[in-house]
């Protein structure tokens, strides 16, 4: 299967998980610190009630931090600002040189797409 990160996950603990994942590779922004600032990721998967996330940003991210998230659905060049869900960093686990695994939790359900 998937990939095992340190601190992310293992099999000792019991699911937690509110809602079923959809395994997704997704490219996704983030705003933190400001709408002004963003990074670029990409979701490994999403739920209803958050993501997990690969992503290369040189600022530290760390478990509590809280940020705007919005993933490109539809083939879409520009990911608009309104999409933004705010999210607060569940786990972090380094994966490289400025690479991160970045577990996020929204902390508002998402609209219904007649919305």
């Amino acid at each position: 299967t998937g990939m095992a990160f340190p601190g992310l996950q293992t099999g000792d603990t019991p699911e937690r998980r509110r809602h079923p994942r959809l395994t997704v590779s997704l490219p996704c922004k983030l705003a933190t610190g400001g709408v002004s600032r963003f990074a670029f990721a990409r979701t490994q998967n999403v739920s209803q009630s958050g993501a997990l996330l690969e992503m290369d940003f040189e600022r530290p991210i760390n478990p509590g931090d809280k940020l705007n998230l919005a993933v490109a659905w539809r083939d879409q060049a520009v990911i608009p600002a309104h999409a933004l869900r705010e999210a607060k960093v569940i786990r972090v686990a380094p994966v490289g040189h400025r690479r991160h695994i970045v577990a996020v939790e929204f902390l508002r359900p998402a609209m219904s797409a007649a919305a």
